[in-house]
């Protein structure tokens, strides 16, 4: 049977703890409104010895002005000012015998009867009276802070009744749900607490700690689950990035907004951006708007529009133009909205280069077949023409005019058989014999051999080898005919002055040799640029359109590429990029050529 215990104000640990804090605090709000007072009290006091220092101060100085002015009163204008700076209502100044021979006052006749009045004589050297000022002003911070204390005082009186009430309800407001949850409780089975030992608050506690062991308990079974959750999401997050990362294909993913979030190291190769670039950015704001990239990737997230194994050619952040394949995919969550899109890009450069390769030998092979047995009828042909015209010259009548025309025709004839060799030069297989062949070398060779035939252009050559005479695998011979043929055509394109550069540089991450001829002539019109490795395309009167052909077949049988770029003002640049296979040991650099060589005027030597 439980006995009934009298009631008591400080019952029990937490409800005591919980009084004692609301006393303290209460004792804290009244050391606090007594400290107010005390501090208010001596801001009034400083603020009248303020007040009076500052009539003090004005007092001083209108003495001054009148003894430094010898006793001559000062100008009503200055007592003005001075009134209006120190805030004074009213300056009069009497003579010896008390009357007012200067004075100003306020309008304000209630403010001068609260006012506080100061005087103070003005003396001559011999000590006597001759003037008495006073001041009159109204403390008005003064009345304000005494209103001010009776408002504190009232404040602080009702704060604390105030207090006393909240501390009161807090008390009631907070013990109450305790109580209730100990009377709740008590028709449950809970042996491990003692209902009798325990208040409210003790009881919540108590029962708050059996929760508390409980779920510790369990606590090392829920922190399994997770960490093996953890490692399960861990592991497939790095299968993921190990995936990305080992493809050979580009793989760009961004969210709804167009922020890239995945940017793997095959893309990072095929668009020449690296991921910490692009990472967390718009692809517009990576690629531009207007770039192929962009516009798949808009068509996905603006008008769910896809595309697969679309094919083509882009321009790398350095300059580098590409073939690439592109698919674009929409990525959904689990319930079929969308979170985003991905492209999966691959570079198809190599593969358009060799299909290139493979069309342009198989358009030549045709056209060898077909003219093979054409050009051989058409030489033997022209041969019994030649033949007969040196027979007809010779039993022809000492007529000039039957010299001079039987000789055009044999001319004639003799120029087209040139014609018909280049042509089966052209058609025919090349036999390429390659072997080790430094570019500058032929260069260097193929420029002196222009300006032998070129004798009277003063032309500005020269060649910038940042290559330090790397040697290729090549075949010399046909090498050097490509680079004569490009160097003769830019010594006709700049007439009788210009300047001819060739540069010669290392691409190590292609592994290729980039070989760059610039000239100064007049340029190629971008009507005819597309045509120039067409066979039988010429602009020249006389040309056969067989040289920049057979330069491009030289350089297609060597695995390389060859392209142009022309501008009317800057005139053209022929671009070679040819595969190096290293010498083993250190090549040689050979005795005439350096890196930097100019040449001016007729038959100049390049060495």
């Amino acid at each position: 049977m439980n006995i009934p215990r009298k009631r008591r104000f400080f019952t029990d640990s937490y409800e005591t703890e919980i009084k004692i804090s609301l006393v303290l605090l209460i004792c804290f709000l009244l050391s606090l409104n007594f400290f107010s007072a005390y501090s208010l009290g001596k801001a009034r006091q400083a603020q009248a010895s303020g007040f009076n220092d500052n009539l003090e101060l004005a007092l001083e100085s209108i003495r001054s002005i009148i003894q430094a002015n010898h006793l001559n009163l000062p100008e009503i204008a200055y007592l003005s000012d001075m009134a209006a700076f120190a805030h004074i209502e009213a300056i009069e100044i009497c003579d010896s015998l008390g009357v007012p021979v200067m004075s100003i006052r306020s309008p304000d006749d209630e403010i001068l009867k609260n006012a506080i009045t100061d005087s103070a004589a003005v003396k001559d050297k011999n000590g006597s009276v001759v003037y008495t000022i006073a001041i009159s002003a109204a403390n008005r911070a003064g009345s304000g802070l005494q209103r001010l204390a009776v408002y504190d005082a009232l404040i602080r009186i009702a704060g604390l009744v105030a207090g006393l009430l909240v501390a009161y309800l807090f008390i009631r407001s907070v013990m109450n749900p305790y109580r209730k949850i100990k009377k709740e409780a008590s028709h449950l089975n809970l042996p491990q607490v003692n209902l009798d030992d325990a208040d409210g608050v003790e009881y919540a506690v108590r029962m708050f700690q059996e929760v508390i062991r409980e779920l510790k308990q369990k606590e090392s079974l829920l922190q399994a689950m997770y960490d093996n959750s953890e490692k399960r999401a861990d592991s497939l997050a790095r299968y993921n990035e190990y995936i990305l990362g080992s493809i050979s294909s580009g793989v760009i993913i961004c969210d709804n907004q167009g922020i890239i979030t995945r940017f793997n190291p095959a893309a990072e190769k095929i668009v020449g951006a690296e991921e910490q670039f692009v990472q967390g950015r718009l692809f517009t704001e990576v690629f531009g708007k207007r770039h192929q990239i962009s516009t798949v990737l808009s068509e996905a997230l603006d008008h769910n529009r896809t595309f697969s194994r679309t094919e083509f050619e882009i321009s790398r952040q350095d300059g580098e133009k590409l073939w690439i394949g592109l698919s674009s995919s929409l990525i959904s969550d689990n319930r079929g909205e969308k979170v985003g899109a991905a492209v999966l890009l691959t570079d198809l450069t190599s593969i358009k280069r060799l299909q290139e390769i493979s069309d342009f030998t198989e358009k030549m092979a045709a056209l060898g077949e077909m003219s093979a047995g054409l050009a051989h009828e058409l030489r033997n042909s022209v041969a019994a023409i030649v033949g007969f015209g040196k027979l007809l010259d010779k039993t022809a009548s000492p007529d000039e005019k039957s010299h001079s025309i039987i000789n055009m025709i044999i001319a004639e004839s003799m120029n087209t058989e040139e014609m018909l060799r280049r042509f089966l030069n052209f058609a025919n297989p090349l036999k390429i014999v390659p072997q080790m062949t430094v570019p500058a070398v032929l260069l260097s060779e193929s420029i002196k051999t222009a300006r032998e035939v070129f004798t009277g252009k003063r032309i500005e050559a020269v060649i910038r080898d940042n290559s330090e005479g790397i040697a290729i695998y090549a075949d010399p011979m046909l090498l050097k005919n490509a680079l004569s043929n490009l160097i003769q055509n830019a010594f006709q394109a700049m007439g009788d002055q210009g300047r001819l550069q060739a540069d010669i540089d290392v691409i190590e991450k292609k592994g290729l040799i980039r070989i760059c001829i610039s000239d100064t002539g007049g340029g190629i019109s971008p009507e005819v640029l597309p045509k120039i490795f067409n066979p039988f395309f010429t602009t020249k009167d006389k040309g056969t359109g067989l040289g920049l052909a057979l330069v491009k077949k030289i350089i297609t049988g060597h695995m390389g590429t060859i392209g142009v770029q022309s501008s009317p003002e800057i005139g053209t640049t022929f671009t070679i990029n040819l595969p190096v296979k290293p010498k083993e040991g250190k090549q040689e650099q050979t005795p005439y050529l350096s890196r930097e060589k100019t040449a001016v005027g007729k038959g100049a030597n390049d060495s």
